[in-house]
């Protein structure tokens, strides 16, 4: 795993766009924001639909990051290690299936929005979306639910 993805795109659906601007802070004029890129809600969002086993195609009507954005911020690793946890074979890792990779990591990603799309719906006047995704984060860690984490490894074979 010590090679970047090159030349391909991220996609994600347009239909989150709100969504990510709301948490990226996009047009806000105090750009206040609990995430810096959209790269970055999409990889919360990718660890956060494989953790809840939630997952959903991307629309039609996408937006894209190119690869280079994660390259660039050392992030291209988490892409592995999703494809890695959903399909528990080290033979995802190779080139050829960079393709299969980056489709689970969107498909997890999806899912993830989808939740988070629901849990800002629940707090409509949390404007940035930390006090809402902070209150998640901090019921899953005293409910000990972090530690769950760790079965969705179960066996990888290499």
């Amino acid at each position: 795993m010590t090679s970047m993805i090159v030349g391909k795109n991220v996609y994600w659906s347009k239909k989150y766009e709100p969504i990510v601007n709301r948490l990226t802070g996009k047009d806000r004029e105090d750009k206040k924001r609990s995430f810096e890129t959209n790269m970055d809600v999409l990889v919360f969002a990718a660890v956060l639909g494989i953790k809840e086993g939630a997952s959903e195609k991307v629309a039609s009507d996408r937006l894209e990051i190119s690869i280079d954005v994660f390259n660039n911020r050392k992030m291209f690793g988490v892409i592995y290690l999703i494809g890695l946890l959903h399909t528990k074979d080290a033979n995802v890792l190779r080139q050829e299936r960079e393709g299969e990779m980056i489709a689970i990591f969107q498909d997890y990603a999806m899912g993830g929005l989808n939740l988070i799309e629901a849990w800002l719906d629940e707090q409509p006047t949390d404007l940035y979306g930390d006090k809402i995704l902070l209150e998640k984060i901090h019921n899953e860690l005293v409910k000990g639910k972090a530690s769950d984490f760790t079965g969705a490894v179960g066996a990888v074979s290499f």
